[in-house]
């Protein structure tokens, strides 16, 4: 089996059957930066079995940090060594009574969050686990 991003390609190996490991390296990818701060470029990851080709994904590659300041006990988000500044607001749901998951409701809630200059969403833990829909929108988005 091999896993492909971005023009390079891995064979993953497993030992138990269910669980594959691999390695990617000399990946010639863009940065992937908050909406505030660049653009979000998104490489499709691939496994393939023989002649079967399985679209896992797409995915971004940045760097994150964390800046503690100079006396040690501040806390700032670095990403791709540029400090950003957050800022969001907390997530519940885009219709707690339907409960839905599609791209389509989540769609023209999370643009009007990035239009409004946000680059950074809270999805409490004492609330709905969104649907991969919601996350890829955020990958998009910024």
């Amino acid at each position: 089996m091999q896993l492909r991003c971005a023009g390079r390609s891995t064979v993953l190996s497993s030992d138990d059957g269910r669980t594959f490991t691999g390695r990617l390296e000399g990946l010639d990818v863009a940065p992937w930066w908050p909406a505030t701060h660049g653009d979000q470029p998104l490489y499709p990851v691939t496994a393939e079995a023989g002649d079967i080709t399985i679209d896992l994904a797409r995915t971004g590659f940045r760097r994150i940090a964390v800046d503690r300041g100079p006396d040690g006990r501040g806390f700032g988000l670095v990403v791709n060594g540029v400090p950003v500044f957050c800022r969001g607001a907390c997530w519940t749901n885009a219709d707690i009574v339907r409960l839905p998951g599609t791209r389509d409701d989540y769609a023209p809630l999370l643009r009007m969050a990035a239009a409004a200059g946000m680059n950074m969403i809270r999805v409490g833990g004492t609330m709905l686990y969104e649907s991969p829909a919601f996350f890829a929108l955020c990958d998009e988005l910024g």
